[in-house]
């Protein structure tokens, strides 16, 4: 199979995809990467996709009463701020604290005083993380505050074999594997579960912190993409930080986009991102990355330089 052409063809479908959602949701823009995984590749290494592998569960657990009550004393405790981060708990150590590589070097070059960081509860407490001024939240203490929203799976199996599925299978002369339905079957009940409360944390959030803008990084995240709704719901824009290879093969029509301006640390990201039709580009350097490098010195170790001819 030609891959441009497949490209190409996934295109037509991603603009038809844009104009169907089920209860408000456009459950193309959460279920993407395990719809398009293994796709042109006919989904040779079945076993080894990590797009089926956890995640077979939509239950929500009874939420603790203190839970409950810790968010809306959280909401009672923000303050305005110019900027809202949003961000994923994913830190590597570095000088014996945890960092997170792709948002700290942005986020320490602003005013303390201008910003605030949201991010849900992982257990990384304040004396081990580099990141400074979080507001951590409980996901079950948030669904548990603003109450579950009642799903039907057979009826979203059925949205997503007529939606989705059927016609990915007939464009493209495959069989999506069962395993792959179930996997967002599950996935998609268990956020639209949880979408609404979201949405709603995520705009009394915004109403009291009242930031000029909203940015994040791992754009395509379910919770970020809740954010993203709810910053779109208050006509605040958003900013996704690119950190590592080039995102968004296609062109997203805007209500699938998961931002609405782009940064990224080198033009070699941000002139194919254009050249594929990504607005809103723009290069802007990453703060330290020199340097803070560290390297370790091998006097006796080779230099391989290739050559690659296009």
């Amino acid at each position: 199979m030609d891959k441009s052409i497949s490209v190409l063809k996934l295109q037509s479908f991603i603009d038809r995809f844009s104009q169907i959602s089920y209860k408000g949701a456009y459950l193309w823009k959460y279920l993407e990467y395990e719809l398009t995984s293994g796709i042109i590749d006919g989904y040779q290494e079945l076993e080894k996709n990590s797009a089926i592998a956890g995640g077979l569960s939509d239950d929500i657990p009874d939420v603790p009463q203190e839970l409950i009550q810790k968010t809306g004393d959280l909401l009672q405790s923000l303050e305005q701020k110019d900027i809202l981060f949003g961000m994923i708990p994913l830190r590597r150590p570095y000088r014996g604290k945890l960092e997170h590589t792709a948002m700290d070097a942005y986020i320490s070059c602003v005013d303390q005083s201008k910003y605030a960081v949201l991010e849900m509860e992982a257990g990384q407490d304040d004396a081990i993380v580099l990141t400074k001024n979080r507001i951590r939240y409980d996901i079950w203490g948030v669904v548990g505050y603003y109450g579950m929203d009642q799903i039907d799976r057979n009826e979203i199996l059925a949205f997503l074999v007529e939606s989705y599925i059927y016609p990915l299978e007939k464009a493209f002369n495959i069989k999506v594997p069962k395993a792959i339905l179930i996997k967002c079957v599950f996935k998609a009940s268990s956020l639209m579960k949880q979408r609404k409360a979201f949405i709603c944390f995520f705009e009394d959030v915004l109403d009291r912190v009242k930031p000029k803008v909203v940015c994040y990084t791992h754009g395509p995240d379910p919770f970020l993409c809740f954010l993203r709704e709810a910053a779109q719901n208050k006509g605040i824009p958003s900013v996704e930080i690119e950190h590592g290879g080039i995102i968004r093969n296609l062109i997203y029509p805007k209500n699938l986009s998961y931002s609405d301006y782009y940064l990224t640390h080198s033009d070699i990201l941000t002139r194919p991102m254009i050249e594929n039709g990504i607005q809103n580009v723009y290069t802007v350097g990453k703060p330290g990355v020199y340097s803070n490098t560290e390297q370790i010195k091998h006097e006796n170790m080779p230099v391989v330089v290739n050559f690659i001819s296009s």
